[in-house]
Protein backbone atom coordinates (compact mmCIF):
# COMPACT_ATOMS: atom_id res chain seq x y z
CA UNK A 1 0.00 0.00 0.00
CA UNK A 2 1.25 3.67 -0.92
CA UNK A 3 2.04 5.39 2.86
CA UNK A 4 2.52 8.76 0.66
CA UNK A 5 1.47 11.95 1.45
CA UNK A 6 3.21 11.99 4.38
CA UNK A 7 3.40 14.63 6.44
CA UNK A 8 6.39 15.81 8.76
CA UNK A 9 7.01 19.07 10.88
CA UNK A 10 10.03 21.22 10.93
CA UNK A 11 8.60 24.14 13.69
CA UNK A 12 5.40 25.24 14.23
CA UNK A 13 3.78 21.53 15.86
CA UNK A 14 4.67 21.32 19.33
CA UNK A 15 5.13 25.64 19.32
CA UNK A 16 2.99 28.73 17.97
CA UNK A 17 6.13 29.36 15.92
CA UNK A 18 8.61 28.53 13.56
CA UNK A 19 6.15 27.14 11.19
CA UNK A 20 7.61 24.58 9.45
CA UNK A 21 5.85 21.30 7.24
CA UNK A 22 6.80 18.95 4.82
CA UNK A 23 4.55 17.30 2.66
CA UNK A 24 6.54 13.82 1.53
CA UNK A 25 4.52 12.68 -1.82
CA UNK A 26 7.39 9.86 -2.47
CA UNK A 27 10.55 9.14 -1.38
CA UNK A 28 12.47 11.47 -4.10
CA UNK A 29 9.62 14.47 -3.72
CA UNK A 30 8.30 16.95 -1.08
CA UNK A 31 7.19 19.96 -0.94
CA UNK A 32 7.50 22.77 1.85
CA UNK A 33 5.08 24.94 3.61
CA UNK A 34 6.40 27.69 5.04
CA UNK A 35 9.53 28.36 7.26
CA UNK A 36 9.57 30.78 9.79
CA UNK A 37 12.14 31.62 12.84
CA UNK A 38 11.24 30.20 16.34
CA UNK A 39 10.49 32.82 18.65
CA UNK A 40 9.30 34.04 22.32
CA UNK A 41 8.79 30.97 24.68
CA UNK A 42 9.67 28.48 21.67
CA UNK A 43 13.30 29.81 21.39
CA UNK A 44 13.61 30.29 24.89
CA UNK A 45 15.02 26.54 25.14
CA UNK A 46 16.41 26.02 21.84
CA UNK A 47 20.31 27.21 21.52
CA UNK A 48 20.21 30.89 19.64
CA UNK A 49 22.31 29.13 16.56
CA UNK A 50 20.82 25.67 16.85
CA UNK A 51 17.20 27.61 16.24
CA UNK A 52 18.35 28.85 12.80
CA UNK A 53 19.78 25.37 11.06
CA UNK A 54 18.08 23.67 9.03
CA UNK A 55 18.83 19.82 9.81
CA UNK A 56 16.21 18.47 7.31
CA UNK A 57 16.99 17.48 3.74
CA UNK A 58 16.33 20.03 0.99
CA UNK A 59 17.33 18.23 -2.29
CA UNK A 60 14.26 16.49 -2.52
CA UNK A 61 11.98 19.89 -2.16
CA UNK A 62 10.05 20.46 -5.70
CA UNK A 63 8.67 23.96 -3.91
CA UNK A 64 8.48 26.34 -0.88
CA UNK A 65 5.11 27.52 -0.44
CA UNK A 66 5.16 31.05 1.55
CA UNK A 67 1.65 31.20 3.28
CA UNK A 68 2.15 35.14 4.29
CA UNK A 69 5.59 37.64 5.62
CA UNK A 70 5.05 37.28 9.15
CA UNK A 71 9.32 36.42 10.28
CA UNK A 72 7.81 33.02 12.45
CA UNK A 73 6.51 32.14 8.99
CA UNK A 74 9.47 32.55 6.46
CA UNK A 75 12.50 33.88 9.13
CA UNK A 76 14.80 30.50 8.46
CA UNK A 77 14.55 31.34 4.26
CA UNK A 78 18.11 32.86 4.13
CA UNK A 79 19.28 29.41 6.18
CA UNK A 80 17.16 27.35 4.10
CA UNK A 81 18.90 28.71 1.12
CA UNK A 82 22.32 28.34 2.50
CA UNK A 83 21.35 24.45 3.07
CA UNK A 84 20.93 24.11 -0.31
CA UNK A 85 17.60 25.05 -1.35
CA UNK A 86 17.46 25.75 -5.52
CA UNK A 87 13.93 25.58 -5.50
CA UNK A 88 11.21 27.99 -6.49
CA UNK A 89 9.49 30.32 -3.58
CA UNK A 90 5.78 30.12 -4.39
CA UNK A 91 3.60 32.70 -2.65
CA UNK A 92 0.62 35.26 -3.33
CA UNK A 93 1.00 38.87 -5.24
CA UNK A 94 1.52 40.99 -2.27
CA UNK A 95 3.35 38.69 -0.44
CA UNK A 96 6.10 39.13 -3.75
CA UNK A 97 5.99 42.34 -3.17
CA UNK A 98 6.52 42.23 0.83
CA UNK A 99 8.74 39.08 1.45
CA UNK A 100 11.73 40.84 0.34
CA UNK A 101 11.39 44.23 2.73
CA UNK A 102 10.39 41.98 5.64
CA UNK A 103 13.69 39.63 4.51
CA UNK A 104 15.38 42.47 4.83
CA UNK A 105 14.57 44.38 8.14
CA UNK A 106 15.55 40.92 9.68
CA UNK A 107 18.58 40.43 7.93
CA UNK A 108 19.80 43.42 9.45
CA UNK A 109 18.44 42.89 13.00
CA UNK A 110 19.84 39.17 13.09
CA UNK A 111 22.53 38.38 10.70
CA UNK A 112 24.14 41.09 9.22
CA UNK A 113 24.70 44.69 8.04
CA UNK A 114 26.74 44.39 4.98
CA UNK A 115 25.28 45.85 2.61
CA UNK A 116 26.72 43.49 -0.43
CA UNK A 117 25.64 40.21 1.49
CA UNK A 118 22.19 41.72 1.62
CA UNK A 119 21.93 42.66 -1.78
CA UNK A 120 23.32 39.21 -3.04
CA UNK A 121 20.75 37.23 -1.05
CA UNK A 122 18.10 39.44 -1.89
CA UNK A 123 18.67 39.13 -5.74
CA UNK A 124 18.72 35.28 -4.85
CA UNK A 125 15.35 35.43 -2.95
CA UNK A 126 13.43 37.83 -6.15
CA UNK A 127 14.90 35.43 -8.58
CA UNK A 128 13.18 32.55 -6.84
CA UNK A 129 9.83 34.31 -5.91
CA UNK A 130 7.09 32.93 -7.89
CA UNK A 131 3.93 35.29 -7.43
CA UNK A 132 0.42 33.54 -7.50
CA UNK A 133 -2.85 34.76 -8.34
CA UNK A 134 -5.72 33.39 -5.82
CA UNK A 135 -7.93 30.64 -6.67
CA UNK A 136 -5.98 29.74 -9.44
CA UNK A 137 -4.34 26.34 -9.50
CA UNK A 138 -0.12 25.70 -10.32
CA UNK A 139 0.72 22.85 -11.88
CA UNK A 140 4.35 21.81 -9.90
CA UNK A 141 4.87 18.58 -11.40
CA UNK A 142 3.07 16.70 -14.32
CA UNK A 143 4.42 13.02 -15.83
CA UNK A 144 4.14 10.04 -15.17
CA UNK A 145 4.50 9.32 -11.50
CA UNK A 146 2.51 12.32 -10.39
CA UNK A 147 0.47 15.64 -10.72
CA UNK A 148 1.11 17.73 -8.04
CA UNK A 149 -1.13 21.14 -7.90
CA UNK A 150 -0.96 24.65 -5.64
CA UNK A 151 -4.02 26.91 -5.05
CA UNK A 152 -3.60 29.29 -2.68
CA UNK A 153 -7.04 30.71 -0.85
CA UNK A 154 -7.66 34.48 0.87
CA UNK A 155 -6.59 33.99 4.63
CA UNK A 156 -7.70 37.35 5.85
CA UNK A 157 -4.95 37.49 8.39
CA UNK A 158 -2.16 40.24 6.71
CA UNK A 159 -2.18 41.79 3.51
CA UNK A 160 -1.12 38.98 0.75
CA UNK A 161 -1.94 35.59 3.02
CA UNK A 162 -3.23 32.84 2.40
CA UNK A 163 -4.19 28.68 2.78
CA UNK A 164 -3.00 26.43 0.97
CA UNK A 165 -4.47 23.34 -1.05
CA UNK A 166 -2.31 20.67 -2.44
CA UNK A 167 -3.55 18.56 -4.77
CA UNK A 168 -1.54 15.14 -5.41
CA UNK A 169 -2.06 12.21 -8.00
CA UNK A 170 -0.06 8.81 -7.90
CA UNK A 171 -0.47 8.15 -11.32
CA UNK A 172 0.63 4.51 -10.27
CA UNK A 173 -1.90 3.48 -7.56
CA UNK A 174 -4.73 5.97 -9.03
CA UNK A 175 -4.58 7.91 -5.26
CA UNK A 176 -6.10 11.46 -5.24
CA UNK A 177 -4.86 13.68 -2.02
CA UNK A 178 -5.99 17.19 -1.30
CA UNK A 179 -4.17 18.64 1.79
CA UNK A 180 -4.76 21.98 3.42
CA UNK A 181 -2.21 24.11 5.37
CA UNK A 182 -4.58 26.91 7.07
CA UNK A 183 -1.29 29.35 7.62
CA UNK A 184 -2.58 32.32 10.15
CA UNK A 185 -6.63 32.69 9.97
CA UNK A 186 -7.84 35.99 10.28
CA UNK A 187 -10.78 37.46 12.08
CA UNK A 188 -13.75 38.94 10.15
CA UNK A 189 -14.62 42.30 10.03
CA UNK A 190 -11.43 43.99 9.51
CA UNK A 191 -11.30 47.33 7.94
CA UNK A 192 -9.29 46.28 4.50
CA UNK A 193 -8.81 42.45 4.30
CA UNK A 194 -11.83 40.11 3.47
CA UNK A 195 -13.06 37.55 5.40
CA UNK A 196 -11.87 33.52 4.48
CA UNK A 197 -13.98 31.73 2.57
CA UNK A 198 -14.32 27.85 4.04
CA UNK A 199 -12.68 25.68 1.31
CA UNK A 200 -14.98 22.90 -0.01
CA UNK A 201 -12.98 20.07 1.49
CA UNK A 202 -9.71 18.24 2.00
CA UNK A 203 -8.50 14.66 3.10
CA UNK A 204 -5.82 15.98 5.45
CA UNK A 205 -6.02 19.24 7.43
CA UNK A 206 -3.39 21.12 8.94
CA UNK A 207 -4.72 23.63 10.89
CA UNK A 208 -3.23 26.53 13.16
CA UNK A 209 -4.56 26.61 16.75
CA UNK A 210 -2.93 29.23 18.54
CA UNK A 211 -5.91 30.45 20.21
CA UNK A 212 -7.91 27.24 19.34
CA UNK A 213 -8.47 27.54 23.63
CA UNK A 214 -10.09 30.16 23.80
CA UNK A 215 -11.94 33.01 21.82
CA UNK A 216 -11.05 36.39 20.00
CA UNK A 217 -12.01 39.61 21.65
CA UNK A 218 -14.81 41.69 19.82
CA UNK A 219 -13.28 44.80 17.52
CA UNK A 220 -14.93 47.04 19.72
CA UNK A 221 -13.79 45.39 23.32
CA UNK A 222 -9.73 45.92 21.52
CA UNK A 223 -11.10 49.87 20.76
CA UNK A 224 -11.70 50.40 24.26
CA UNK A 225 -8.50 48.32 25.69
CA UNK A 226 -6.62 50.58 23.73
CA UNK A 227 -8.15 53.53 24.45
CA UNK A 228 -7.38 52.90 28.12
CA UNK A 229 -4.10 51.64 27.39
CA UNK A 230 -3.72 55.10 25.82
CA UNK A 231 -5.34 57.48 28.56
CA UNK A 232 -2.60 55.99 31.36
CA UNK A 233 -0.25 58.24 29.43
CA UNK A 234 0.63 61.31 30.68
CA UNK A 235 1.26 63.18 27.30
CA UNK A 236 0.48 60.73 24.30
CA UNK A 237 2.70 62.67 22.56
CA UNK A 238 6.06 63.13 24.52
CA UNK A 239 5.45 59.20 25.65
CA UNK A 240 5.56 58.70 21.66
CA UNK A 241 8.90 57.24 21.49
CA UNK A 242 8.42 54.27 24.03
CA UNK A 243 5.72 52.81 22.57
CA UNK A 244 7.01 53.14 19.11
CA UNK A 245 8.93 50.30 19.21
CA UNK A 246 5.76 48.06 19.97
CA UNK A 247 3.99 49.63 17.05
CA UNK A 248 6.50 49.15 14.96
CA UNK A 249 6.03 45.37 15.47
CA UNK A 250 2.23 45.81 14.38
CA UNK A 251 3.97 47.43 11.07
CA UNK A 252 6.73 44.57 10.57
CA UNK A 253 3.91 42.77 10.47
CA UNK A 254 1.55 44.38 7.77
CA UNK A 255 -1.06 44.73 10.84
CA UNK A 256 -0.44 48.36 10.97
CA UNK A 257 -3.68 48.94 8.83
CA UNK A 258 -6.20 47.85 11.69
CA UNK A 259 -3.93 49.46 14.23
CA UNK A 260 -4.02 52.91 13.03
CA UNK A 261 -7.50 52.52 12.32
CA UNK A 262 -7.70 51.93 16.03
CA UNK A 263 -5.29 54.89 16.66
CA UNK A 264 -6.71 57.42 14.82
CA UNK A 265 -9.90 57.15 15.88
CA UNK A 266 -8.58 57.41 19.35
CA UNK A 267 -5.88 60.72 18.51
CA UNK A 268 -9.51 62.21 17.09
CA UNK A 269 -11.05 61.32 20.83
CA UNK A 270 -8.32 63.67 22.41
CA UNK A 271 -8.55 66.09 19.77
CA UNK A 272 -4.85 65.07 18.19
CA UNK A 273 -4.46 65.13 14.72
CA UNK A 274 -1.87 62.71 12.41
CA UNK A 275 0.46 66.13 12.33
CA UNK A 276 0.79 65.95 16.15
CA UNK A 277 2.68 62.62 15.84
CA UNK A 278 6.44 63.16 14.80
CA UNK A 279 8.25 61.41 12.15
CA UNK A 280 8.77 57.87 12.92
CA UNK A 281 12.06 57.69 10.75
CA UNK A 282 11.95 57.37 6.85
CA UNK A 283 13.54 54.05 6.94
CA UNK A 284 11.33 52.03 9.04
CA UNK A 285 10.16 48.96 7.75
CA UNK A 286 6.58 50.63 7.12
CA UNK A 287 8.17 53.82 5.07
CA UNK A 288 9.87 51.52 3.08
CA UNK A 289 6.90 49.27 2.28
CA UNK A 290 4.85 52.16 1.09
CA UNK A 291 7.53 54.46 -0.55
CA UNK A 292 9.62 51.18 -2.15
CA UNK A 293 6.69 49.07 -3.20
CA UNK A 294 3.26 50.84 -2.49
CA UNK A 295 2.96 51.67 -5.81
CA UNK A 296 2.86 47.94 -7.01
CA UNK A 297 0.26 47.00 -4.29
CA UNK A 298 -3.28 47.01 -5.58
CA UNK A 299 -4.84 50.44 -5.97
CA UNK A 300 -8.25 48.38 -4.46
CA UNK A 301 -5.58 48.63 -1.07
CA UNK A 302 -4.62 52.05 -1.56
CA UNK A 303 -7.72 53.39 -2.42
CA UNK A 304 -9.52 52.18 1.10
CA UNK A 305 -6.59 53.45 3.17
CA UNK A 306 -6.76 56.98 2.15
CA UNK A 307 -10.73 56.39 2.54
CA UNK A 308 -10.56 54.98 5.85
CA UNK A 309 -7.96 57.99 6.92
CA UNK A 310 -10.12 61.11 5.02
CA UNK A 311 -6.21 61.50 3.88
CA UNK A 312 -5.16 61.97 -0.11
CA UNK A 313 -3.12 58.88 -1.73
CA UNK A 314 -0.20 60.74 -1.92
CA UNK A 315 0.43 60.44 1.60
CA UNK A 316 1.10 56.81 1.39
CA UNK A 317 3.66 57.56 -1.10
CA UNK A 318 5.85 59.81 0.32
Amino acid sequence: MNPYPQLLHHGGATGVTGSCHRLQISDDRALLVDCGLFQGQDADHVDSFEQYKVNFPVDDVLALVVTHVHIDHIGRLPYLLAAGYRGPILCSVPSARLLPLVIEDALKIGFTRDRALIERFLAEVEGRLAALGYREWHTLVDDDRHRVRVRLQRAGHILGSCYVEVDTLDRESGKVHRTLFSGDLGAPYAPLLPAPKPPWGCDTLVLESTYGDRRHEGRRHRRARLKAAIERLTDVIEEWESIAPDFAKFNAGVETLDAVDMLKFLMEQHGLGIADFPEIGSKSLVSRILNRRGRELTRRHIQALSKRFGVSPALFFG
